[in-house]
């Protein structure tokens, strides 16, 4: 987990994707804007963001393709966004990804 700035001083949590996840065609990292231009807020922010990501990451199944797992993460942090980045529950239990047969 990193926390980058733009050159608009927008922080964003950056965080790598494991090798093993990459050899199936995953990206390598993704990035969050945590819009912030404050560092202080962007570090509690990063923290939130990058606890729900790791969780999401743990929870990737073999059926899971890299476009379904982005999506996933899209909405876990646009929960986390809405929520104002507070931590008081677990966002990766409500997007659990849709198995179709």
């Amino acid at each position: 987990m990193y926390l980058t700035r733009n050159r608009n001083a927008t922080y964003y949590s950056r965080i790598y994707i494991p090798l093993s996840l990459q050899n199936k065609g995953f990206p390598s990292e993704i990035r969050f804007s945590l819009g912030t231009t404050n560092r202080y807020q962007a570090i509690d922010r990063n923290l939130v963001v990058s606890l729900e990501t790791r969780r999401a990451i743990k929870t990737v199944s073999t059926s899971d393709t890299p476009e379904i797992f982005k999506e996933r993460l899209r909405a876990i942090v646009e929960t986390i966004r809405k929520r104002d980045f507070t931590a008081n529950e677990r966002v990766t239990q409500v997007h659990k990804p849709k198995v179709t047969k």
